[in-house]
């Protein structure tokens, strides 16, 4: 491409500022750690991108990752309040109170006071306990807005509980800043009072203006001392149409009502207080003790389900549970109340009462389905599985729909290693699965040789809101499984988990698989040794010295899985496989019998195709056949079935290959491997046109398949064309050095062209990955 200059001012100018962009930008980035103006606007991107994440995974609760998020957005901007304030909110919010407080202080020493900081430090240093900061920050608070009432008030009474003479100005200066404000007339005639000094305590509350519900208290209360009950009933009848709706004051005005024997105006006051809050104790007591001498029985019992039901929106389960026994003994047995109950003695582990109240739940409305799943979960507590699974189904039955019933189901069939059951039970409401449960539903697929449909629930949890290091981990596994490395990486690359060791694990074996082999090594050296202990790193960390020919490592690494996971079946399996390399068989099958014993049919299909393995290298052919017909039994694996058809070949019995072969394209799942058997039967039989066709058209979608390169190298052999056999062993290696057939064709080029020595080393490697030496020509 040819760049024209123009011979102008102009041209000359333009000139000046690109070289300016290119030098003199990066040299003011990196003297004044400035960013050029293009950066400014990327920089500015990033920060809104990280804030609203950070604040979409606050509303999710998931605060750890918020906090992770407003931490990236404070690298941008360090300086940014918003990102500051929004961490020490994240931190507030799990209590993590040293940490909030210590950003609060800084913000409020250097934001001049701003109530936006001031506001949420106030909140943390109450929630926290921490006593010392508490009266620095409500005299911040007031001295930069002393129309705030609620931080005046709590200011008076920090300042109260303190005698030393430095605060006594203090104290009367806020007293004298909110006295005209209503309801602050109570604290001072509350210090009146005290001082039995009762005319001025009354004089105090009427120099209030607006005299709000408080402050006519107060007052009621003032004659109260003085033992004037109808003085104190005046002033409350007084206001009382204004102030229907406060508690507080229907409460003490029905007190008074009631001591002086006024039952049923006492009543209406108290009624009014309940309409209007929250009721405690005492009132239900009181007033469920009218009703009752009223011959008012259900509207007793009733009044204590409401309460009882308010003190569970508190959390207060105890009290609920009491308020539930004693309207259930006043005379209300409903199938709700009943329920409620249950569900708190079932809390409390007191499974015979719960299991009591659900069984007349069920037996009353036999449609309450609820009560049938606590019941599942009391079988579970007792490792009664099978009631258990009665009840969910009975549950189902009555609300087809409910997600949690399923999941309830299947995580018992899951735990069983009953993978049909398990499919059948999440199928019907598989598109409202959460996480977990979708995660559960692939893993079932797979374990069917399902991988298709596996990979799309994969896919989607993936891409839900919620998804999780493990849904990432396991779309990526399914990837490296069908040879796309690429992909798999891909996916890692783009998931906000980066840094979770389940994720740089896969991202590690990902790399080992594509042949990056040290790139995959120096990802698991980057995780941190606390980080190391657990078989997921000894397993890939196994395959990374598997793949590099070092059998010995790689059985440490595996051995440290299975102290971790005894019964981790890759663990047990892969160090057979390495004892197979080591040609030494013997050793081999103690641990692919090992595999028989597992539940999962997998593991035991896999054992039988090890002992075949096993048996192969001490050259006893039909124990290698009858072993990988075993295998079959248990599972339609690919090296099984790969194996069974090279057996076959190699013998000349060409109607079993014919057989196998069917049963491999059957699975519809080993598009590879059927490939690459289809080309080596076209191969035995002649046909090498049709032979490269079906390698061609397989290598068009999975250009990097090992097993498709090696085909490729051995139909080369088969027609003498070297180079091309050299070629495709080349590749092989690089990936796949465990394929020893490629280091044996790489001899064979080499003896063909008269390099006897660099044939040797090809020779040699075949032998350490595992090859034959007998197949070595002499």
């Amino acid at each position: 491409m040819r760049v024209f200059l123009p011979s102008n001012q102009v041209g000359t100018f333009l000139m000046q500022a690109y070289f300016a962009c290119i030098f003199i930008c990066p040299v003011f980035l990196l003297v004044n750690n400035t960013v050029c103006p293009a950066d400014t606007v990327t920089q500015e991107a990033g920060f809104t991108n990280w804030m609203d994440k950070g604040s979409a995974l606050v509303d999710d609760d998931e605060l750890i990752q918020a906090e992770n998020a407003y931490r990236y957005a404070l690298k941008l901007k360090p300086e940014n309040i918003d990102a500051q304030l929004a961490l020490a909110d994240v931190y507030a919010l799990q209590e993590k109170w040293e940490d909030a407080l210590a950003i609060y202080r800084v913000l409020a020493k250097n934001a001049s006071g701003q109530l936006r900081v001031l506001t949420p430090y106030l909140r943390a240093v109450e929630s926290s306990g921490n006593k010392e900061e508490l009266l620095p920050v409500l005299k911040a608070m007031f001295r930069v807005n002393k129309d705030d009432v609620v931080a005046g008030m709590k200011y008076l009474k920090v300042l109260e509980k303190e005698h030393s003479y430095q605060f006594k100005k203090e104290y009367l200066d806020v007293l004298k800043s909110l006295h005209q404000r209503p309801g602050v007339s109570q604290a001072i005639q509350k210090k009146y009072t005290r001082a039995k000094n009762l005319q001025d305590s009354i004089q105090a509350v009427e120099r209030a203006k607006n005299m709000n519900a408080s402050d006519t208290i107060a007052m009621a209360t003032v004659y109260e001392h003085q033992g004037k009950k109808d003085s104190a009933i005046s002033i409350y009848l007084k206001y009382a149409g204004r102030f229907t709706g406060n508690y507080s004051y229907n409460v003490h005005l029905g007190e008074l009502l009631l001591a002086i024997g006024r039952l049923q105006e006492a009543v209406s006051y108290y009624e009014l207080a309940l309409d209007a809050g929250t009721p405690d104790s005492l009132l239900t007591e009181v007033l469920s003790s009218l009703y009752l001498k009223e011959g008012k029985r259900y509207k007793a019992a009733g009044l204590w389900r409401q309460y009882g039901t308010i003190q569970l929106k508190f959390n207060k389960k105890d009290e609920a549970r009491r308020a539930f026994e004693i309207a259930l003994q006043t005379g209300l047995p409903t199938d709700s109340l009943l329920f409620d109950l249950a569900v708190l003695y079932w809390e409390r582990e007191e499974l015979d009462k719960a299991e009591q109240n659900f069984n007349r739940v069920i037996k009353a409305s036999p449609g309450f389905h609820h009560a049938y799943s606590y019941l599942a979960k009391i079988c579970l507590g007792r490792q009664q599985s099978g009631l258990a699974v009665e009840y969910l189904l009975s549950a189902i039955k009555y609300d087809p729909e409910n997600v949690g019933y399923s999941e309830m189901l299947a995580g018992i069939f899951y735990a069983s290693d009953e993978f049909e059951q398990t499919i059948r039970a999440l199928s019907p409401v598989s598109e409202h699965l959460s996480p977990k449960f979708r995660e559960m539903y692939a893993k079932s697929l797979r374990k069917l040789g399902k991988g298709e449909k596996a990979l799309v629930e994969y896919k989607t949890s993936y891409f839900e809101e919620e998804s999780s290091p493990l849904a990432v981990a396991q779309l990526a596994e399914i990837h490296l499984k069908n040879g796309d490395m690429e992909k798999a990486i891909e996916i890692i690359d783009q998931s906000e988990y980066a840094g979770e060791v389940l994720i740089e694990v896969t991202l590690a074996k990902a790399w080992i698989m594509q042949g990056k082999r040290k790139k995959g090594k120096n990802t698991l050296n980057d995780i941190s040794f606390k980080d190391r202990q657990n078989a997921s790193y000894h397993i890939t960390n196994g395959l990374y010295f598997f793949k590099e020919g070092e059998y010995g490592k790689a059985m440490a690494e595996y051995r440290k899985a299975l102290i971790i996971d005894p019964q981790h079946g890759e663990a047990v399996f892969n160090t057979g496989l390495c004892y197979i390399h080591l040609r030494n068989p013997i050793r081999a099958k103690e641990f692919f019998q090992n595999l028989k014993k597992f539940s999962d049919s997998t593991w035991v299909a896999r054992g039988y195709l090890g002992l075949a393995m096993a048996f192969e290298v001490e050259k006893k052919p039909e124990a290698v056949e009858h072993h990988l017909k075993l295998s079959l039994n248990f599972r339609p694996l690919a090296k099984a079935m790969v194996m069974l058809i090279r057996f076959y070949l190699k013998t000349g019995r060409l109607t079993e290959v014919d057989n196998v072969f069917s049963l491999l394209g059957e699975t519809g799942k080993f598009e590879v491997a059927e490939a690459c058997m289809a080309s080596e039967i076209s191969i035995a039989r002649g046909d090498m046109e049709k032979a490269y066709g079906y390698v061609e058209k397989a290598m068009k979608k999975h250009p990097e398949s090992c097993q498709l390169q090696l085909t490729a190298a051995r139909l080369a052999f088969a027609q003498v064309k070297l180079d091309h056999m050299e070629n495709w062993s080349k590749k092989v290696v690089v990936g796949c050095p465990e394929e020893n057939q490629a280091f044996y064709f790489l001899g064979i080029a080499e003896r063909k062209k008269k390099d006897r020595k660099k044939a040797d080393e090809y020779f040699d490697k075949f032998k350490h990955y595992g090859g034959d030496p007998a197949l070595i020509p002499k």
